[in-house]
């Protein structure tokens, strides 16, 4: 299981790595982000890492849950201002 360390980025098992290497090399391919899962990642790449990999699994259960979080933290932030 990833871990997210004390300065806040995520460091990938050494499986995980293995596991979201097509999901990492997609990233690369289609917005020119590439990551080094052998070394800590922040929470964001973190995420397109996770939904990158969902999406290419099909798993749109994931990808759906995902989309509700973040318009749920927008709509939050929005009321806020």
């Amino acid at each position: 299981m990833a871990s997210i360390l004390e300065s806040g980025t995520v460091q990938l098992s050494p499986e995980e790595a293995i596991r979201y290497r097509a999901a990492a090399d997609r990233l690369r391919e289609s917005c020119e982000t590439t990551l080094d899962l052998k070394v800590p990642i922040t929470i964001e790449e973190w995420l397109f890492l996770r939904l990158a990999d969902a999406a290419l699994r099909g798993d749109f259960r994931d990808l759906d849950s995902t989309i509700a979080r973040v318009q749920r933290e927008l709509l939050r932030r929005k009321k806020r201002h």
